[in-house]
């Protein structure tokens, strides 16, 4: 995966300050993630996506990779599982509809391998859904894009709770 990273010193400006050149390349070439701290620049005006995942998780990387593709800033926050879950608890997701990585987006809640075409259409609509969640890890979802291709539901939760699917993408290899 080739992922294109601009380091910046905090406040959102990129910066070739040797001290961060320096740390960035030590991580690298210790065996570090490709995706160390750091934040992810795109032009502004772009939404920023705050994602939580176990830290060296590939598919989270492609999955935030998928996102910068279409135009969110990307800030990872590597956390242990444990954390995870607490997080999920606290953000009211529950364990059916959990996935491998959470994200905070404008206020709403984005669990998993969500499209970012399908967030883009639910931010759109303030008010309409306060999450989205892609339960598991399913195959052909962004982050998980490989040879095999699973049907899959992408849920909303409604303001009263209730969780609703809003579209259904993927192959039925059934057929």
């Amino acid at each position: 995966m080739n992922l294109h990273v601009w380091l910046t010193d905090g406040d959102g400006v990129p910066t070739m300050k040797p001290q961060v050149l320096i740390a960035a390349a030590v991580a690298i070439l210790a065996g570090g993630s490709s995706l160390i701290a750091y934040r992810a620049m795109t032009p502004s005006g772009s939404r920023k996506a705050t994602v939580f995942l176990e830290d060296y998780c590939r598919c989270c990387e492609r999955w935030a990779q998928h996102m910068m593709d279409n135009g969110y800033q990307v800030e990872l926050r590597p956390v242990v599982r444990s954390e995870l879950d607490s997080l999920r608890r606290s953000l009211g997701i529950p364990e059916e509809k959990a996935a491998c990585h959470t994200a905070l987006i404008d206020g709403h809640v984005v669990e998993g391998h969500v499209p970012a075409d399908i967030i883009e259409h639910v931010l759109k609509q303030p008010g309409s859904f306060t999450a989205l969640a892609v339960a598991g890890m399913p195959h052909g979802s962004p982050g998980m894009e490989d040879e095999a291709t699973d049907v899959y539901q992408v849920l909303a939760k409604r303001p009263d709770g209730i969780w609703e699917v809003i579209a259904t993408r993927g192959i039925d290899k059934r057929k």
